[in-house]
């Protein structure tokens, strides 16, 4: 795969950044990279009928910046494929250096960009157009001997109201997603929070204000991909 063809299908993948429509499954929905691995292997399969060219690259959140752009302590091999309709291929991942922080989790994302092969005669990539499909999904560096076990990090999380927001208070060292929250009767834009920090979720009725006191319902994306439920009480 010449590098001025990447580059301009690369580009139209910034467009088309859905999972829903690619051909390329990964095995996972995260990916946790604990301190004491030597690497973490991720499984690809192409589930469509054609074979495809599939890059792969890790980003630190700069969703669009090019992976030649990026430089980050971890290695990806292989970090250009070709997957045949059907089979698979696996992602091996393997940190690079010790300097990330001891305290608390990092987080990236891999990418898995995939590109039909051009036809035989094709000489350029403007005379025809190329779909390219991109898969994004987090990947959490965990270091060892955090102070408390991740499935606990969500209960430890204190909330309050402020200015039509959901208040989030993260006191763990593990990064949080929240695909649900309601108070009450109400609910919330859900999302992430990092570690050691706060963050807000809007109010779907911006005029909304759950008193102090009033049940939290909220569900957490475990490190499996599941979905937890809990409960908690606005401060």
């Amino acid at each position: 795969m010449s590098a001025k063809y990447l580059s301009a299908v690369l580009a139209a993948a910034f467009a088309f950044s859905s999972s829903a429509w690619a051909d390329v499954v990964i095995n996972t929905t995260r990916v946790v990279y604990k301190e004491d691995a030597k690497e973490v292997n991720v499984r690809m399969t192409n589930e469509g009928v054609r074979p495809l060219l599939v890059q792969s690259w890790l980003d630190d959140g700069r969703a669009t910046e090019s992976p030649e752009n990026i430089d980050l302590p971890f290695m990806i091999t292989p970090p250009v494929s070709r997957i045949d309709a059907k089979k698979g291929q696996t992602l091996r991942i393997a940190k690079l250096d010790n300097s990330l922080p001891k305290d608390r989790e990092s987080i990236y994302y891999l990418n898995v960009l995939e590109v039909p092969p051009k036809a035989k005669g094709e000489t350029g990539v403007n005379n025809k157009l190329q779909l390219a499909f991109r898969t994004r999904i987090k990947m959490f560096y965990r270091p060892n001997n955090l102070a408390i076990k991740p499935q606990d990090a969500a209960a430890k999380v204190s909330w309050a109201v402020e200015e039509g927001n959901l208040v989030a208070k993260n006191n763990t060292p593990y990064y949080l997603t929240f695909n649900m929250l309601k108070a009450g009767a109400v609910s919330a834009k859900p999302g992430m929070v990092a570690p050691f920090s706060s963050e807000k979720f809007a109010f779907e009725n911006k005029a909304a204000k759950p008193a102090s006191g009033t049940q939290l319902t909220y569900s957490y994306i475990s490190d499996y991909g599941n979905d937890v439920e809990g409960n908690a009480k606005i401060n």
